[in-house]
C-alpha cells in the first residue's frame, strides 16, 4: 500500500499535480495550512488522543520487560545475579536516567520506591555493559 501511494505521489509530482504543493527548481513549496484546516486537525488530534489508553510509563517499561526480559541483563556487578528482586527500582532508575528526571524526583513520583533503593540498583546493576546488553535484547525483539 505504501509503495502504491508513493508511486502515485511520484507521478503527481512529475506532472506538477500535487494538491497544495509544487516542485520547482528551488525545491518543494507547500501552501500554508488554512485556519479552518488547522482547527479541524486539532479537533481530530484531540479525538485520536482521547482514544489512546492512559498508560504509566513505568507500567509500559515493565510490559516491555515481560515481552523481552531485558531486565535480566542488568546483573549485579559482583554476583552476576539479575536485579529481579528489585525490578520496580530498576525500572525507576532506568526511567530517571532516560528522562533526565533525576533520582530524587523519580523516588517522589514512584509508588513504593525510595531514593535509597534507586541508588543501590544504580550502584549494583546499572553499568555501560548492562545497558548495552539490555538494549540489544530490545532491539533484537523489535527486529524479530
Amino acid at each position: 500500500m505504501l509503495d502504491l501511494k508513493l508511486n502515485a505521489l511520484s507521478v503527481a509530482a512529475t506532472k506538477n499535480q500535487l494538491p497544495e504543493a509544487a516542485i520547482t527548481a528551488d525545491g518543494l513549496t507547500i501552501s500554508p495550512i488554512r485556519r479552518e484546516e488547522r482547527e479541524q486537525a486539532r479537533a481530530l488530534s484531540s479525538r485520536l488522543y482521547n482514544l489512546m489508553p492512559r498508560v504509566r510509563i513505568t507500567d509500559l517499561l515493565a510490559e516491555v520487560n515481560v515481552w523481552t526480559a531485558f531486565a535480566n541483563h542488568f546483573t549485579h556487578y559482583r554476583t552476576g545475579e539479575p536485579a529481579a528482586t528489585d525490578e520496580p527500582a530498576l525500572m525507576g532508575a532506568i526511567l530517571a536516567d532516560a528522562t533526565s528526571l533525576g533520582l530524587d524526583r523519580m523516588a517522589e513520583s514512584s509508588r513504593g520506591v525510595t531514593i535509597h533503593q534507586l541508588n543501590l540498583v544504580i550502584e549494583r546493576h546499572i553499568r555501560h555493559e548492562t545497558y548495552a546488553a539490555g538494549v540489544a535484547v530490545i532491539v533484537d525483539a523489535q527486529h524479530a
